[in-house]
């Protein structure tokens, strides 16, 4: 695939399909994870793999939890079968939109707004902060993290779905991240707890 741009291309339909099928891999690979809360599963995706959390957790229902940052409608042309304004209404899952007011990929009133006003989700949040297509990292940080708080009930070790379809895990036990303070994203590569400390 020569872009990460929606298109009318076949091609394109089947990579999207491809994403959504290891989204619900990783999902898999967590289920058989006795160590790992099934029930706090959350998605999390930035600019572009914000736009794929207009399809994926329309699809996957295990997700209990949407954050999305610097992302909003994608006006491309692309199949319908994987054309996001079909999928968004579909979204029942809490969902976060963090973006940018000056985001000149998806500006606020054509594609956020109308993003935000599709999302079929009862609880949903649309903070808007005084940048362009980056979010203050403090903000990013906070607002995720007390959103995962508020709505997943984060136990032990809450799996975090990316937009690539890794993992990252939510802890929210001190042991798990030392001196840090309450709740962190955590990534795989860096967090490796042995047997004997998910006891």
């Amino acid at each position: 695939m020569e872009s990460d741009v929606s298109d009318t291309s076949s091609t394109w339909r089947d990579h999207v399909v491809m994403w959504a099928k290891d989204a619900s891999r990783a999902i898999d690979y967590v289920e058989s994870r006795p160590d790992l809360d099934h029930e706090g599963i959350a998605f999390y995706g930035v600019s572009w793999g914000a736009v794929m959390g207009s399809i994926i957790p329309a699809i996957e229902p295990r997700i209990r939890v949407s954050v999305l940052a610097l992302g909003g409608l994608d006006f491309h042309r692309s199949l319908p079968e994987v054309d996001a304004i079909n999928f968004l209404p579909r979204i029942k899952q809490p969902t976060l939109m963090l973006n940018g007011k000056y985001d000149f990929f998806f500006p606020v009133q054509s594609t956020q707004d109308p993003f935000y006003q599709l999302l079929g989700a009862k609880h949903k949040k649309h903070l808007l902060y005084e940048s362009g297509h980056v979010i203050p990292r403090n903000e990013l940080i906070k607002e995720t993290l007390n959103w995962l708080d508020e709505l997943c009930r984060a136990s032990a070790m809450s799996p975090v779905l990316t937009s690539e379809g890794s993992l990252m895990m939510y802890a929210t036990r001190p042991r798990y991240y030392g001196e840090m303070g309450r709740g962190n994203l955590i990534s795989p590569e860096i967090f490796r707890p042995s047997a004997e400390e998910l006891r």
